[in-house]
């Protein structure tokens, strides 16, 4: 919760009141204390639903972090649990938040995780222990324009010369903002948000 506080203070500018007043209207309207309360309720639901997702739609990426012994507290719960603040750069974070408040629902945090690991799927299907881990700290590092993932932490695997966000939600992709390459699903954060 100290991110989530954190964050709010920067973006207000230091305004105590405001930013509290953010946590409140986000957990009357998101929930957003339940990924904090005892047990952790929200993250494991979340967690949950991703698991169950991240076999269906990434098998071999799901087999390989199964083979390492992983735990998802290393990775994704830590993605989710933080609202990404402490996963990826602020500015994409903040376009992160931009797309979770569009839809009212703290369920994007599991199409965002999809997506990122979605991203790096071939590298991450082969990835060692060591891998991940760099993996997960070096995404700190990435910046997005116009969609594309810059500095990355893997190397392409593409043609492309750039890796691309990829939406796993089923419904998206009859949504403006989404076009269609040979590297998937491009996500055009400004068109989404006008």
């Amino acid at each position: 919760m100290n991110f989530l506080a954190g964050f709010l203070l920067l973006v207000s500018g230091g305004n105590e009141s405001e930013s509290f007043g953010m946590i409140v209207a986000m957990d009357k309207k998101y929930s957003v204390m339940s990924l904090y309360e005892e047990g952790f309720p929200m993250l494991m639901f979340l967690n949950f639903v991703f698991q169950r997702e991240f076999g269906h739609a990434l098998l071999a990426v799901q087999r390989r972090i199964d083979l390492l012994k992983a735990p998802d507290t290393m990775w994704v719960a830590r993605w989710m649990h933080t609202l990404f603040l402490n996963s990826i750069p602020l500015h994409l974070a903040c376009r992160f938040w931009d797309f979770l408040f569009s839809t009212k629902t703290l369920l994007p945090l599991v199409s965002l995780s999809l997506s990122l690991v979605h991203a790096f799927r071939k590298n991450l299907a082969v990835a060692s222990l060591d891998d991940l881990s760099h993996f997960v700290e070096s995404l700190r590092l990435c910046r997005v324009i116009t969609g594309e993932l810059k500095n990355s932490p893997a190397k392409s695997t593409s043609s492309a010369s750039s890796l691309f966000l990829t939406p796993i939600l089923h419904l998206m992709s009859s949504k403006p903002g989404l076009r269609t390459t040979d590297a998937g699903l491009v996500i055009d954060i400004d068109m989404i948000l006008k």
